[in-house]
Order: structure tokens, then sequence, then C-alpha cells
């Protein structure tokens, strides 16, 4: 996919000078932003959900962005559109909460909306091991449910 940046803002902090750059270039979670673009392609309804840009330094831009598609008269679809802040205070949360980045990488992808067996697809390691990372996230954070964790995580990045 092709990038038409709007703001020259975005394109400073992610390093980018080519014009011809590519969004699996950007994205870590390339995969997990393709499945929102199919699940949108198909339900025509707006996306929220976490991704994480990396600019040419390799730091990490965690961000919470809206997807929208653009379609013509005919209803086909012409682009889409890409909404999104910074998620400024994430360093904050695992601070508090004592979260390890393999943690916090899993409570972006919860946020996300993935599910367990997703998660360990993408990470390449077992769903029992990703059950495990939540267990842990959880009594860090004296919670038992996603709920409450999407609820804590929302009140820093809102």
């Amino acid at each position: 996919l092709n990038i038409k940046f709007i703001n020259e803002r975005i394109k400073n902090l992610l390093e980018i000078s080519k014009s011809n750059l590519k969004l699996n270039d950007l994205i870590l979670e390339y995969d997990i932003f393709i499945n929102k673009l199919k699940t949108l392609n198909y339900s025509r309804q707006e996306s929220l959900f976490q991704v994480s840009f990396i600019n040419k330094s390799g730091y990490n831009i965690a961000s919470k962005i809206n997807l929208s598609i653009l379609i013509d008269e005919y209803q086909d679809t012409t682009g889409y559109l890409i909404i999104g802040r910074i998620i400024q205070n994430h360093s904050s949360f695992i601070n508090k909460y004592k979260i390890s980045k393999r943690e916090f990488e899993i409570v972006k992808m919860l946020m996300s909306g993935l599910s367990n067996k997703n998660i360990a697809n993408y990470l390449k390691i077992s769903e029992r091991t990703i059950k495990a990372h939540i267990t842990n996230i959880y009594n860090k954070m004296g919670i038992n449910s996603k709920m409450e964790l999407f609820n804590i995580f929302n009140s820093y990045i809102n």
C-alpha cells in the first residue's frame, strides 16, 4: 500500500524522506493492520485500534489510529483514511505497572482486539505462554479481565 501524507509532523517524526514509502516499511504489526483493512472492506465500518510505527532510527512509536474506508459514488473503495495520535503516556503505564517490553507488546495486541491465538501466532510463541503473560500482566495491575485492562490502558492514552 502506498502512503500519501497530509501532515508533515508525522513525516518528520517517522524520519521519512522518500515519497514512495510503503506501509509495511513503517508498521511493526503490518499483518494485523492488513487484517483490519480486510475487515473494513467487508464491514464498511470504522476501526479503532493500536499500532506501532517504527522510524529510521528504529524507535517504536505506539499510536492509536482510526481507520476509515473512502468509497466513490459507485460504492468502490478508492482509498483509506488513517487518522492517528501518538500514545504519549505509554511509558508511565509501563513504569507504574512494571510491565516488560514483551508484556507491553501483548497489551497493545490485546487492545487491537486480537485473540490469544492470533497473538501467539504473530509472536511465534505458544498460546499457553500468551496466557501466562496475560496472567502476569493482570497480577501486576491488580485486575481480572480484559475489560479492566482496556479501561486502564485507555486512561493513559486519552
